[in-house]
């Protein structure tokens, strides 16, 4: 019996001179060099949105003009938001979001286009373009006439309050107007 207390009180012992302290007292990037593991191990890759996803909408207006639009996630293209925080490299991409869009004026298809950023990225603004997303794309039928059907989609840059806003106008005949509308500051 006294050799197992002398036995126990040792163990005890060894036990709580083991408390870390030494590593505890390191920083993450010490403990990374310590523990020799590379820097490809810290790669955070994250995709948004994860899935393929659409959304259809079809209005009918009393005009007979008829528009479907289609929203869905370009799989291919996307915008790399690409940042180092401590030792963890993250890397998001952002899915890009393309639109169908179909317009029929008394059963006869006047329009039918897919909208993407390529019909208003312009040279002159490249640092938004190549970090901008499509928000949505939507018809605007209190400004929509017999004449001219009126659409609004907005393109942002992503993490950020940066827009860029457009009419899209398509008159009777399938012609296509792409007006950019003014910034609206808020106070």
């Amino acid at each position: 019996m006294k050799l197992f207390s002398t036995f126990l009180l040792i163990f005890i012992l060894v036990l709580s001179s083991c408390d870390s302290k030494d590593r505890a007292r390191k920083t993450t990037e010490q403990k990374l060099k310590q523990s020799k593991l590379t820097d490809s191990i810290f790669l955070l890759e994250k995709y948004i949105p994860e899935l393929y996803s659409e959304v259809i909408v079809d209005t009918t207006l009393n005009n007979n003009i008829k528009v479907h639009i289609k929203s869905y996630t370009d799989m291919s293209n996307n915008v790399l938001n690409d940042f180092k925080i401590d030792t963890i490299h993250y890397k998001y991409f952002y899915r890009e979001l393309i639109s169908d869009l179909k317009v029929t004026l008394d059963g006869k298809t006047i329009f039918n286009e897919t909208i993407n950023k390529s019909y208003f990225n312009d040279s002159e603004d490249n640092f938004f373009w190549n970090k901008a997303l499509m928000i949505g794309l939507y018809i605007d039928d209190v400004k929509t006439t017999n004449k001219h059907i009126y659409f609004n989609i907005s393109y942002c840059m992503i993490e950020s309050e940066i827009c860029k806003d457009y009419n899209l106008i398509i008159d009777n005949k399938g012609k296509l107007i792409i007006k950019e509308l003014p910034v609206e500051v808020t106070h």
